[in-house]
């Protein structure tokens, strides 16, 4: 599943005149008591307000948004934001991550926009009709979806990403040359963020606001929490290291790099590093909370009936965990500020919180480094990864049944659709062992709803399946012992020979980047382009990442590496223990979707090489034990080392899964999965390669090849469905 990693929210009012001067009173947005702060007293912590908990505690789900907030009046409240806007002397708010642990709840509710990711600019710019005058910048992924969720007489939609301009530049051109102030909550808005808008912003201010100006505008029942509850100890079998452990490495770091302390409000880093798991999201085992290492000590900030349970009382005793009423971050982070330098966190740090910091007395400039948290948390231990392949067995035997059910309910003519699909896989996997809910909402998207990149069914748009249409499905569970994410794109009938075709282009992508063999230290960045070459050489592309992390019982979208074409300030290698998804795709607009995703496990390729003593070379070991559509796959159109591909493949999943599928009910998922793994016909020969006779052959003192052309980049004349690009041979 694609989905970023950072949703969104308003907020603000009060303005200040410089961003070292709101630390008292721009409180409210870290639970902090307005008022009650001097300039570089201490920084108390108050509960949030009951609409910010509701909504942001449980980071409100797109389950929920997608029944409550697209329903809103988007023109009428942007103009009672206007009306707010004109009193506290503001040209525009901009609409970031929704508080500081950057959980999502009120974009939905002013634009109906229910995407995960985009970024809102409400300006005092309108026509005399009082129309535009605002923006909603989101990327490739939610394009189709903004297109049908937004009301253009009020938002104009701006799109972001490779080849595209960026939040700064869009917001530069959207609102002019002429310094216009911009409310910001910083709060809600990464330190990163914050310095990559700021850098295009010219002659307009970020002004850092001190309340919620959408109070007066909120409904409660917006933001009723569907999960919230105690936290729970992660078993030590499942999470693989004590928090001893992990927290020694924290400090080893510490020592590195001359900080004294880390400071952290990323809820994963959090529930990882104290081997925890919570209930504040519907799909992610998180809860609200912030987190500080010393040399000597570690301190929790949570609310106290979270932690009430007596084995989470001992667990936390036990691993020397010191723990603090939510409220007490403020103060306590005045003090480890003035007592030694911190470490944050850019990506995952707020602006507020960095200015903090900052201006605690004595303190040193922060170090604004990756967390010492995030790298040992996505390098799965060897619990971890045996946790993920468990959990990944079991989920196949799931789809399996449900994939089965599938293809003869709809051949046979039965009344099934989007959302009662959805529904059906979802029960399917409640009934697993370990399970704990799902990973995301699944996404199930029939002939033209496939290509919105994250749709979402609801019962306004939800379609029914027919043998004439493709069906995208996305869909993932959260077990004890690890997080599965799986998209299969299945036809029901006799596919059109175009439709073959594109769906094994795809799958070629797929198999490009899967079967990769690279050296460490490469980047998912430099990888990218092995998914999408078979793409671009038919003139296709998608307009998403290829890659993300995953978490072990954790989050779906786990960084801090991944698979994009674009690059990032910090790209971090792939390492060996990392998981990764793997999904290409296709998205044809009013017609279909196309994508193929695994979730990998990168590992050591054992096999000899010449690369140097020093050079370890890795490779992808699949996860998801998930048959491709055997239909879908035009085997002319596959080399022989990519049939041979999915042949082992298909020969994995049979070994591994169908003796797990030897039930009386299980009969008919068994025959869809045997029939599905059916070898590939081999239309060509394929030349056998002794790895050991080439090293052999190719050793030094015998001889060299190389083979070298000059070549001209030139234009590629081509019609292509990439958008307005250049394309090149």
């Amino acid at each position: 599943m694609q989905r970023a990693l950072i949703p969104l929210a308003i907020m603000g009012s009060t303005v200040l005149p410089t961003v070292s001067a709101f630390v008292g009173t721009a409180a409210p947005f870290l639970g902090l008591a307005p008022g009650a702060v001097s300039s570089r007293g201490p920084i108390p912590l108050r509960t949030p307000p009951s609409h910010l908990r509701s909504a942001s505690c449980a980071g409100l789900s797109l389950r929920m948004v997608a029944t409550n907030a697209v329903s809103t009046d988007s023109k009428s409240k942007v103009g009672a934001v206007r009306e707010i806007l004109a009193a506290k002397e503001l040209d525009a708010v901009l609409l970031l991550s929704g508080d500081e642990h950057q959980t999502n709840f009120y974009i939905p509710f002013i634009t109906g926009f229910t995407g995960s990711y985009a970024t809102a600019l409400l300006s005092n710019q309108q026509d005399e009709d009082g129309n535009g005058g605002n923006w909603l910048i989101t990327d490739g992924r939610y394009q189709i979806q903004a297109a049908q969720e937004l009301d253009f007489s009020t938002w104009n939609l701006l799109e972001v990403g490779t080849r595209k301009p960026s939040v700064g530049e869009h917001i530069t051109a959207s609102l002019g040359e002429k310094g216009l102030k911009i409310g910001v909550n910083p709060f809600a808005l990464p330190l990163a963020q914050w310095k990559a808008v700021k850098k295009h912003l010219k002659d307009h201010e970020l002004v850092p606001l001190t309340d919620d100006i959408l109070l007066p505008l909120w409904d409660e029942k917006e933001g009723k929490s569907a999960r919230d509850g105690p936290v729970a100890v992660h078993d030590l079998k499942f999470a693989g290291k004590t928090v001893e452990e992990k927290l020694a490495g924290v400090r080893k770091s510490l020592k590195e790099e001359g900080a004294g302390a880390l400071v952290t409000s990323s809820l994963d880093d959090i529930a990882w590093l104290f081997n925890l798991r919570g209930q504040d999201d519907e799909d992610r085992p998180v809860f609200r909370a912030h987190g500080i290492v010393t040399e000597t000590e570690a301190h929790l900030f949570i609310e106290d009936a979270k932690v009430a349970a007596e084995d989470v009382q001992s667990h936390l005793s036990t691993s020397k965990v010191t723990v603090h009423s939510y409220q007490e971050f403020g103060p306590k982070l005045t003090e480890v500020s003035a007592s030694c330098k911190c470490w944050i966190d850019p990506a995952r740090t707020s602006w507020g919180v960095f200015d903090a910091i900052s201006r605690a007395e004595g303190a040193a400039a922060p170090l604004e480094k990756m967390s010492p948290v995030a790298l040992p948390k996505a390098i799965k231990n060897d619990a971890e990864q045996d946790g993920m392949r468990a959990a990944h067995r079991r989920d196949a035997v799931a789809m399996a049944r449900f994939l089965s059910w599938l293809e003869s309910a709809v051949a046979r003519g039965d009344h099934v659709t989007e959302c009662s699909a959805a529904d059906k896989i979802d029960s399917l996997r409640a009934q697993l062992d370990l399970n704990q809910g799902l990973s995301f909402p699944t996404i199930t998207g029939s002939g033209p709803n496939g290509a919105i990149t994250h749709y979402r069914a609801t019962p306004k748009t939800d379609r029914a399946l027919t043998v004439d249409e493709m069906l995208l499905c996305d869909s993932g569970g959260q077990y004890l012992d690890g997080t599965t994410d799986v998209t299969r794109t299945m036809f029901f009938g006799e596919p059109a020979p175009e439709l073959v075709d594109t769906f094994t282009r795809v799958l070629q992508g797929h198999i490009g980047l899967a079967s990769a063999v690279f050296p460490h230290g490469t980047t998912g960045h430099q990888l990218d382009c092995l998914a999408r070459a078979p793409l671009w050489r038919c003139g296709l592309d998608y307009a998403h990442g290829t890659g993300h992390g995953v978490g072990a019982y954790l989050n779906v979208h786990e960084g801090p590496h991944f698979i994009s074409a674009t690059r990032r300030d910090f790209d971090p290698a792939l390492e060996d223990g990392m998981t990764t998804s793997i999904e290409p795709g296709f998205y044809s607009e009013g017609k279909f979707g196309i994508r193929i995703e695994n979730i990998m496990l990168v590992q050591k390729h054992s096999e000899p090489h010449q690369m140097g003593e020093a050079v370890t070379l890795l490779k992808f070991e699949p996860l998801t034990l998930i048959p491709f559509q055997r239909k879908m796959i035009n085997p002319h159109l596959l080399s022989a080392d990519e049939r041979s591909y999915v042949n082992t493949y298909h020969a994995r999943v049979r070994e591994e899964i169908a003796p797990q599928l030897q039930g009386t009910d299980d009969k008919a998922a068994l025959e869809w999965l045997m029939s599905n793994t059916e070898p590939l016909e081999v239309y060509a020969v394929s030349v056998s390669r002794n790895s050991d006779a080439l090293l052999e052959a190719h050793s030094e003192g015998k001889f060299g090849i190389r083979i070298e052309n000059i070549m001209l980049v030139q234009k590629h004349s081509e019609p292509h469905q990439m958008g307005e690009v250049s394309c090149f041979p």
